[in-house]
């Protein structure tokens, strides 16, 4: 008798544990495999790569609110050699973007390439207005880079200037506070002086999600 209860009983074990295995896998509660990534697991080098391009992009807009062309195309070139040690590769194993990790790896891949190339272009302009064209087209870039690689950092802003180059014009910069200053009319404008360094509309801001 007591042998065919302990078989029962060593029956309804097995019979529980199955169960629970099978229940799991359906529920997928043992398969973190194809569980995503949290937005804004990026490595500890891939996000202190992308400090250092923002510090080196910080460094260039200041130089342009002082109008000091030496130290902007020192900064462009330390913002340019600073494009090359971030591991973009990282994207494309980001289980966060699933099968559109190639297209956003593609994608940002092509808007640092444009980065660099503005950047290394303003290093060799000969007056600061030429160079803050090529600041111009390199936040067309940058902005939506920093979109692209889910950016894990500080908030930043997005501002908009109406009259960059004049009338009729508008360029944009990121600023990291609310505080900005505006580097393409600076503190020693020609015409405005310093009197258009606040000057600058919102439009987006970046945050990690």
């Amino acid at each position: 008798m007591n042998k065919v209860f302990i078989g029962l009983v060593f029956l309804a074990l097995i019979f529980f544990t199955c169960w629970f295995f099978l229940r799991s896998n359906a529920t997928g509660e043992s398969s973190p495999k194809d569980r995503p990534l949290s937005i804004g697991g990026h490595s500890t080098t891939f996000n202190n790569s992308i400090d250092t391009l923002l510090s080196n992009y910080f460094e260039l807009a200041d130089a342009f609110v002082n109008a000091d062309s030496v130290k902007a195309k020192t900064a462009g070139e330390k913002l340019s050699a600073s494009i090359s040690n971030i591991p973009l590769d990282e994207l494309k194993n980001d289980t966060l973007l699933k099968k559109d990790a190639l297209v956003v790896y593609s994608t940002d891949s092509s808007s640092l390439v444009d980065i660099k190339t503005f950047s290394d272009t303003l290093t060799k302009d000969e007056s600061l207005d030429k160079m803050r064209h090529d600041f111009a087209s390199l936040n067309e870039s940058l902005y939506p880079f920093l979109k692209g690689i889910n950016y894990s950092g500080k908030k930043l802003y997005w501002y908009n200037c109406g009259m960059p180059f004049g009338e009729n014009t508008s360029a944009n910069w990121i600023s990291a506070t609310d505080e900005h200053q505006n580097p393409y009319l600076g503190k020693y404008h020609p015409f405005y002086k310093s009197s258009m360094v606040g000057c600058g509309e919102l439009m987006d801001t970046i945050v990690a999600k």
